[in-house]
């Protein structure tokens, strides 16, 4: 029976992780898709003063409505495990009430911003941007209780036709020369059209129920779980999402270097697709087990840390070997400067996806008090460290701070998860990992040292890496057979001809006998 409950958990996680990382690939495609021309349209200098504002919007909205969503994603999974869609449809509305009025709130108080301090030339871009603020927080409303419902697939589609949507109205605006308000209005409407088709498809599966208060035990556990959740996020956006942005902006005059951390950091960060849809459906399974079965908790959340780090490994330590021709050839000469900052960034962001599975389990344990804490100390140190390197390095003092932060911030997170739940992390596994992650970087970066046009060298870099990564996986012994049952399952709805070829390469990489001591 134990064994039936695993296969079935693996193959949530694995259908789950396959609809969102079509979602996260084709998102990827779609920013690339604007992010190129308009980065070379516009130059670095009017990018940077546009990206620092875009940032500001973007905080503003996760700042004041991140904990409502968290607590959607967590209780509708609790009440959805147990099958009591009324309750979970209570939650939803209550929640997204609350979100919509956080949101005019913030939106009116941005508004009043833009029209006040900001400078005239970009007063209509900005507006704009603060508008998409309301549609972007509502969103995640019926995103995460797509998420608790351990539906990804009712999340991908809007988000895909929202994105083509986007492409298309850059594309002709840029075409008709309309500059950043082309681009800040397509992304406003890109939001609402993203809105509407997520809360018809969440319909479609969460009947309305009947008028009906939410239990006050209930609503005191969200209540205090939402403000929980915003404090973490208050502190996880100083060292997770760019706020080295406000202290390069504010200690160096040069707005090109806004620009060139905006754009190495972005990379880096859309580039983690698969490690990180893989980490989000292991969270969402953490959080219905939580409701139904939580000795399961361990385990899953220490093979997630494994499987986060084995595919985060070649992407990342890829991406710093590759970034020279990868710069050159999409962006151009002019952002040559970005290639140091992208070898740091990815290099040190290797980790970064073993943090959602950890976070997951803490948040389902309602254990965010030690999150928050230690939130204030790893913000401290970012800040601390963007003081120190900023004026040294510029750009790249504010990568090293915010990457060498979110290192520490993960390693005290599962230190502190493995002393509560016990957790086993196989560290003589995910060393060999990083070891053959380095191996393949180092073959990598050797390769891109051949005279050849960028786009030739790109392909000879990628072809060698592809051949390396498992190569050295197979004479290390990372896998087993019992790693080759899990990862074929990951593959259990993809065509018969990419399965073949994934039972190929699985068979390659684990051998005929597997390694020991797994």
């Amino acid at each position: 029976m134990a064994h039936h409950g695993n296969r079935e958990t693996t193959r949530t996680v694995a259908g789950n992780t396959a609809w969102y990382a079509l979602e996260l690939a084709f998102t990827l495609v779609q920013r690339l898709a604007i992010g190129v021309p308009v980065a070379r349209l516009i130059g670095p200098e009017h990018l940077g003063y546009f990206n620092y504002i875009q940032w500001l919007t973007t905080v503003t909205g996760v700042l004041g409505t991140v904990g409502i969503p968290v607590a959607a994603r967590k209780y509708m999974a609790e009440y959805l495990a147990q099958g009591d869609t009324a309750t979970a449809d209570r939650i939803y509305r209550h929640l997204f009430r609350l979100q919509a009025i956080a949101g005019a709130v913030l939106v009116a108080a941005g508004l009043c911003l833009v029209f006040t301090m900001s400078e005239p030339a970009y007063r209509a871009s900005s507006s704009l941007l603060v508008l998409s603020v309301l549609p972007r927080m509502l969103v995640l409303i019926p995103s995460n209780a797509n998420v608790a419902a351990q539906d990804m697939r009712s999340n991908v589609a809007p988000s895909i036709l929202a994105a083509f949507y986007e492409c298309l109205v850059v594309a002709f605006g840029l075409w008709m020369g309309w500059g950043l308000v082309c681009v800040a209005g397509a992304q406003l409407t890109a939001y609402a059209l993203e809105l509407w088709l997520k809360t018809i498809a969440t319909r479609r599966w969460l009947p309305r129920a009947s008028d009906g208060a939410i239990p006050a035990a209930l609503r005191e556990r969200m209540t205090r779980f939402s403000g929980e959740s915003l404090a973490l996020m208050a502190l996880n956006l100083v060292v997770w999402d760019r706020s080295d942005i406000f202290f390069l902006r504010m200690m160096n005059s040069d707005p090109k270097q806004v620009a060139f951390f905006s754009l190495a950091f972005t990379l880096v960060d859309r580039i983690l697709v698969m490690p990180k849809s893989f980490a989000l459906s292991v969270g969402a399974n953490m959080m219905a087990e939580f409701g139904r079965d939580r000795v399961k908790l361990n385990r899953v959340a220490a093979l997630a840390a494994r499987y986060a780090l084995l595919f985060a490994a070649p992407v990342m330590i890829g991406l710093a070997a590759v970034s020279g021709p990868l710069i050159t050839l999409v962006y151009g000469r002019q952002y040559l400067p970005v290639i140091p900052l992208l070898v740091i960034g990815a290099s040190l962001a290797v980790a970064k996806p073993l943090l959602d599975p950890v976070q997951n389990l803490m948040q389902a344990a309602e254990q965010q008090r030690f999150l928050i804490g230690w939130g204030v100390i790893c913000a401290v140190i970012n800040i601390g460290l963007d003081l120190w390197l900023i004026p040294r390095g510029a750009a790249q003092g504010a990568m090293w701070a915010n990457g060498l932060a979110q290192m520490i911030t993960i390693a005290g997170i599962w230190i502190r998860a493995a002393q509560i739940f016990g957790i086993q992390l196989p560290l003589g596994a995910l060393a060999r990992i990083l070891i053959c992650g380095a191996g393949m970087g180092l073959g990598v970066w050797a390769a891109g040292h051949i005279s050849l046009p960028p786009a030739a060298l790109l392909a000879v870099q990628v072809a060698l890496g592809a051949v390396l990564y498992p190569l050295l996986l197979r004479v290390t012994g990372v896998l087993d057979r019992s790693d080759r049952e899990r990862l074929d399952r990951l593959t259990i709805a993809a065509p018969a001809r990419i399965r073949r070829l994934a039972g190929t390469l699985m068979g390659f990489v684990v051998g005929p006998v597997g390694a020991p001591g797994h």
